[in-house]
């Protein structure tokens, strides 16, 4: 594989990490409306998904009693109050930094509106590492996915050439609809790690490597075993039988077709 030349980069939980504050915002509300909060990052991570309706709903919003679009409203008087206290994920300049200077072009695509995003990039000084800056133009939580293949058809990408980086199963998605590779960072939350198998990408967790490599490293991996980087090594879990079955016929679907011989 290539090295790719451009990146597009989500930004909330990628490069700012906000899952704190988001969290304690969706609990903060879900009590103002009378409901059970929902608990700690790990719940949040475990509900979260695009688009946001559906996410407020699995959360235990109830429509009926406060319409969708009031919520996000609300919702988009706290957050933006409180946005600057969140913090760069470890690393996040220092990769940009070395990204650029390798000549690479960089995109933010994100889910956030435009301006607030605008807003954050200039905080943390992070404006001058992107090309382009790629929100949307309104707070309801919408894809990113048209945002993305309008920038794609006016840049002349060639899509073999970028990869997308991101930390959510609508990463994944917005990926694929764009036709380029999606490389995620940091550990998975299980909706995306089964997503990715059953669109057959194989997922590898390791808590402590990234506080141990650089870039130019080569690392070694075998399947299911370890991950050797300088010599040292660390464990990687292995995945049941059945699931590696799935990744290596390229997916669920694929691996249904030739389970009941319907292969091409």
């Amino acid at each position: 594989m290539n090295t790719p030349g451009t990146f597009l980069w989500d930004w909330n939980g990628t490069l700012v990490n906000d899952v704190a504050l988001c969290s304690q915002l969706l609990n903060s509300q879900l009590q103002r409306h009378g409901h059970a909060p929902l608990g700690g990052v790990e719940e949040y991570r475990r509900v979260f998904r695009f688009p946001i309706e559906e996410y407020y709903k699995d959360a235990g919003f109830d429509f009926s009693r406060c319409p969708y679009r009031q919520l996000a409203a609300e919702y988009m008087q706290l957050y933006p109050a409180r946005l600057l206290e969140c913090p760069l994920q470890p690393h996040a300049q220092q990769v940009l930094a070395a990204l650029k200077a390798r000549g690479a072009r960089q995109v933010v695509l994100s889910a956030s509106e435009q301006a607030m995003l605008d807003e954050q990039l200039a905080h943390f000084g992070l404006t001058g590492y992107f090309e382009e800056v790629l929100g949307l133009t309104d707070f309801y939580g919408r894809s990113k996915v048209q945002r993305g293949l309008a920038w794609l058809a006016a840049s002349g990408l060639e899509k073999e050439n970028a990869v997308m980086v991101g930390d959510t199963d609508h990463d994944l998605e917005v990926a694929n609809a764009l036709g380029i590779r999606c490389v995620i960072a940091r550990s998975f939350a299980r909706i995306f790690f089964r997503n990715s198998i059953n669109n057959g990408l194989l997922l590898i967790e390791n808590p402590t490597l990234r506080d141990h490599i650089k870039e130019g490293d080569t690392i070694e991996v075998t399947t299911g075993e370890k991950i050797v980087l300088n010599g040292q090594e660390f464990p990687i879990a292995s995945l049941p039988q059945n699931l590696m079955d799935i990744i290596n016929a390229g997916g669920l679907v694929k691996a249904m077709r030739r389970l009941n011989g319907l292969e091409d």
